[in-house]
């Protein structure tokens, strides 16, 4: 019975270091203001990211974190336990989100380019340039002040 039983506790805790390091080997893809649960075993206690303006990340529990794509790019993620070994550390890639209402406007050389439903917002999108990024850029920072109650 005490075989059966340490074997079962060899059989889990290789499960456990198993799916800590399958979570290890993994790229995480997310579209710009959207999020990703990234789900382990093993309690998180610290967490690091690269370039805090790619992406981010909210701490749900010890258990569950939460990548904020910010901006398009790539950064880094390293999170870690409680013996401040290595949990996850792999590279989190923003892409910009798929936008089926994208409206580009071209005024000499300039290119703005807007997301519209009920109103246009300007959209800081791969496409713009010079004024057209700027403007797009600056309401976003706007957007963004308001929402964490800067504004």
């Amino acid at each position: 019975m005490r075989s059966h039983f340490l074997k079962a506790s060899f059989v889990a805790a290789g499960a456990m270091i198993f799916s800590a390091g399958s979570a290890q080997a993994q790229a995480v893809n997310v579209q710009i203001d959207q999020s990703k649960p990234l789900h382990f075993n093993t309690p998180i206690t610290g967490v690091v990211v690269g370039n805090a303006g790619i992406a981010d990340v909210i701490v749900h529990d010890s258990r569950t974190l939460f990548v904020i794509g910010k901006s398009v790019g790539t950064t880094h993620v390293l999170a870690v336990d409680t013996r401040g070994q290595t949990v996850f550390s792999g590279n989190v890639a923003v892409s910009p989100a798929q936008v089926d209402n994208l409206l580009t406007v071209q005024r000499g050389r300039e290119i703005y380019t807007s997301v519209c439903d009920v109103r246009c917002i300007a959209y800081p999108d791969s496409e713009a340039t010079g004024a057209g990024l700027a403007d797009a850029t600056a309401r976003a920072k706007v957007r963004s002040g308001f929402a964490s109650g800067r504004n």
